[in-house]
């Protein structure tokens, strides 16, 4: 039989928190995350050559010798990145499972004065008409019940309320800090921790995140709990950037407004881009940009065209929600765009030849530049 643990954090205490089913799996990131951009992908190959045949359509509008030959994948879709290299304690829904959930509970000994003074959520419980207020009469002490926090997370919370400073370490695991924050978030006492937190995150925040995993997420409830607004910004671009659908929230206490918000940005941008691209090629059918050169907006245009071809970026365009599409690969994808080259007549010498200046390069530019420059994460008023 398994010794019970219990964890005295104050000899007279007059509170009994007992914790079941202590480690519950954290912020699961589950295969099933990965499988949606999987399946799309599958569903994406199988409708290539339906693709195929409509964007013959536009055979009149470039050279019919070179119809453009689909890509294996459409443009900024792409298949999961492999776990970030620091996502520790990960699990996914199998591993879960596996788990054994038959753990003994395990207590933790308390003092009311400290809880009710640093939690709102504790003082409501020892203060209102809940069974937390009654007193246990075989030992005079408050029982209350809490379930599936890890054991040395709540530990570390009930140490900084109780003011035992000396047993708090001063760093921490990003794994650790987001399940702390979640603690701070459900017992509402944000301020007993400010310090403390905010100690931890200095020696981790060098190390945010550039791509949407499992971390990032973690690093936005983090910097919502704890009002970390530069982090929050920063999260949250890098999510507009890289994320390809809306983000899971792992069961995590981060707002469903932040999420929508990020992916409405995250939409909206791309949108931008393939509005932008649409634009360009009806200017350059309509007008002469750049030298006002006739065969010049022609060949820039049929390279265009071309390009959008093959990246499926014509008809039909790709629609809202833009599922599997990133800000960032649809971005790279464009910019690698193949601008013609072609000789003109030296304006000196007519029988000299010269490269022509223009550059689809710069036309697609003055499309993407905005778009990115202007792009922006959200702030802590928006959560």
């Amino acid at each position: 039989m398994t010794k019970e643990t219990c964890h005295i954090l104050d000899p007279d205490g007059d509170v009994v928190l007992v914790l079941q089913n202590p480690c519950t799996p954290f912020a699961v990131w589950a295969l099933s995350e990965e499988a949606g951009i999987q399946d799309l992908n599958a569903r994406v190959t199988s409708a290539t050559q339906l693709i195929y045949e409509e964007e013959m359509a536009l055979a009149n509008e470039v050279e019919a010798s070179e119809q453009p030959v689909l890509s294996e994948e459409p443009l900024g879709v792409e298949p999961m990145p492999p776990p970030d290299k620091c996502q520790k304690n990960t699990l996914n829904g199998e591993q879960a499972e596996a788990i054994d959930t038959e753990t003994s509970p395990i207590k933790f000994v308390l003092s009311s004065r400290h809880l009710i003074l640093a939690s709102r959520y504790f003082s409501a419980k020892l203060k209102g008409p809940w069974i937390e207020a009654t007193v246990d009469s075989t030992n005079g002490q408050h029982p209350v019940q809490a379930s599936e926090w890890d054991d040395q997370a709540l530990l570390l919370l009930m140490r900084i309320i109780h003011g035992q400073n000396r047993k708090v370490p001063h760093k921490i695991t990003l794994e650790m800090l987001a399940k702390i924050a979640v603690l701070v978030d459900y017992y509402d006492c944000h301020e007993a921790v400010d310090l403390v937190a905010s100690i931890w995150i200095d020696s981790l925040k060098g190390c945010l995140p550039l791509q949407c995993n499992r971390d990032l997420i973690l690093w936005l409830l983090i910097s919502s709990v704890f009002r970390q607004p530069d982090i929050f910004l920063s999260a949250t671009k890098t999510a507009i950037q890289e994320s390809r659908a809306p983000l899971p929230p792992l069961e995590l206490p981060i707002s469903l407004n932040v999420i929508s918000s990020i992916d409405h940005r995250r939409q909206e941008a791309i949108g931008s881009v393939v509005k932008g691209l649409k634009d360009l090629v009806s200017t350059l059918r309509k007008e002469t940009p750049g030298c006002g050169s006739f065969e010049c907006s022609s060949i820039m245009l049929g390279a265009l065209l071309k390009q959008l071809g093959t990246h499926r970026l014509s008809q039909p365009r790709p629609k809202p929600p833009y599922l599997g599409y990133s800000l960032t690969t649809t971005l790279k994808s464009v910019r690698a765009f193949r601008s013609p080259e072609w000789a003109v007549p030296n304006v000196i010498n007519s029988r000299w030849v010269q490269a022509h200046g223009c550059s689809l390069t710069n036309l697609i530019e003055t499309v993407l530049g905005p778009i990115q420059s202007e792009l922006e994460g959200l702030t802590l008023e928006d959560n």
